[in-house]
């Protein structure tokens, strides 16, 4: 099923057909979509619709968000109608929700597998392709006490163009480097079944398949990095991940695992 609100003008560019995306749809990512010209957020108005009993599954896409954000609040800009901003929403059972710090690992995941063979993911929720960040990923929840009801997993993009913006980890890079005229109808389709896929995997075999999925594209194998969480800086050799989505690192005094980080700074490769 999909569904089309459009707010303020045309639908959405030429390259993008909603009928027919949304015949490629399966559960438990089976719509309904809503794509819309301009919003804030679209984790913002996904949320919204979770909050208003929007089934698992649904969808909301735009052509351009004026208020996007990546993680820990940072500005995340697009360059209208050549991006793909795209919010899932999940309701995972109770054995899902056991494993939601692994989430972040198999979206991104997703979206690689989408991109293309060539997308790497760099943990804890970027893809990158040939060493330049294409798309990030921000994962939001809500909880009734103890217990997870929802996830907004939102998805954003470059595929025609990528904003002017400083670099961070990764140089800024976008799919049209790669493909001369990507569309963002098949790129939002690919990802979305991807999704799919590696959601049931979890739902059905838990969090192993999702972390030998990740292993595949890690960018960061092998990779001298700084993580800094806080006050708190941890240097060590990138070693993969565990089941609950924390990133591996050999240090000096021995392997730590570290679950989340504001920052990450690559200082070089091992060997």
């Amino acid at each position: 099923m999909w569904v089309v609100r459009s707010r303020g003008g045309r639908l959405s560019a030429d390259d993008v057909d909603l009928a027919r995306l949304g015949g490629r749809l399966r559960a438990p990512i089976a719509g309904p979509i809503e794509w819309h010209r301009e919003v804030g957020s679209t984790n913002d108005l996904l949320a919204q619709r979770a909050r208003e009993g929007a089934p698992e599954g649904a969808i909301v896409c735009a052509d351009h968000q004026t208020a996007g954000r990546g993680r820990l609040g940072r500005e995340w800009q697009d360059v209208p109608g050549r991006a793909l901003a795209m919010s899932v929403l999940l309701r995972p059972p109770p054995h899902v929700a056991a494993h939601a710090g692994v989430l972040p690992v198999l979206v991104a995941t997703a979206v690689a597998q989408g991109i293309g063979d060539d997308a790497q993911v760099a943990w804890p929720n970027d893809v990158v392709l040939g060493g330049r960040k294409v798309s990030g990923i921000l994962l939001e929840a809500a909880w009734e006490a103890s217990a997870l009801t929802w996830v907004v997993v939102g998805m954003g993009v470059n595929v025609r163009g990528a904003p002017d913006v400083p670099p961070g980890t990764w140089p800024v890079g976008v799919l049209d480097e790669r493909d001369p005229d990507p569309s963002r109808e098949a790129v939002a389709g690919r990802i979305l079944e991807a999704l799919a896929g590696r959601y049931s995997d979890l739902c059905e075999a838990g969090p192993r398949s999702i972390v030998t999925a990740f292993t595949a594209r890690d960018a960061l194998a092998g990779r001298v990095v700084r993580l800094r969480e806080a006050d708190e800086v941890t240097e060590g050799s990138a070693e993969g991940i565990t089941e609950d989505g924390g990133l591996r690192l050999r240090t000096p005094g021995g392997v730590v695992v570290v679950a989340s980080a504001d920052r990450l700074e690559l200082l070089a490769p091992t060997g």
